[in-house]
């Protein structure tokens, strides 16, 4: 989850608790991963290199062969969380994306970038009209037709869910962070 106010309080975001495990080889890609990200975080030396001796600990930095990937898309403040889905989901077809969101930007980039990567024909986005900034007339030019649903407007949603369908299967993002 969104570990800030707005997060924990006024967005009523979803937040997600796991349970790691040191015989879990997941649980080793998922803290190793976490820990990579706080490090850029760090405000000094010192710090970083607490956090790095954190990852010496053998059940994290520890195993054999290829470690698997982790189910989980963290997002980085240095690249977009796209870039990741593009990598995770490299050659796969989508033909419909539902989303549901607090806000738009204007231009409807995220859908673009979805047709051209994925090939996402429609797209379903659930959204209180308040709070979208779509502009129709660049919409209705996209190669991707695109329904607009409005959202309740209480409780506002913050938080950001993909739902992606297609003859390769379906697949899910759910998160407080922006693909873009």
């Amino acid at each position: 989850g969104n570990i800030t106010h707005g997060g924990w309080g006024g967005n009523h975001e979803l937040s997600v608790a796991w349970k790691l495990s040191g015989e879990d080889s997941s649980s080793r890609v998922l803290v190793a991963s976490l820990l990579d990200q706080i490090i850029a975080y760090c405000g000094s030396d010192s710090v970083a290199q607490a956090v790095r001796r954190i990852g010496d600990r053998s059940w994290i930095s520890g195993g054999s062969g290829e470690p698997p990937v982790s189910p989980l898309l963290i997002s980085r403040p240095e690249r977009p969380l796209a870039h990741d889905l593009a990598a995770r989901w490299n050659g796969r077809r989508f033909k419909s994306l539902r989303l549901f969101t607090g806000s738009t930007d204007r231009d409807g980039r995220f859908i673009q970038w979805c047709h051209e990567t994925f090939g996402v024909e429609r797209c379903i986005v659930v959204v209180d009209p308040r709070t979208a900034a779509f502009d129709a007339a660049t919409l209705e030019a996209l190669p991707v037709r695109v329904e607009i649903e409005p959202a309740p407007s209480t409780p506002y949603l913050h938080a950001k869910f993909y739902w992606f369908d297609g003859p390769d299967g379906c697949a899910a993002v759910v998160g407080s962070a922006n693909c873009s």
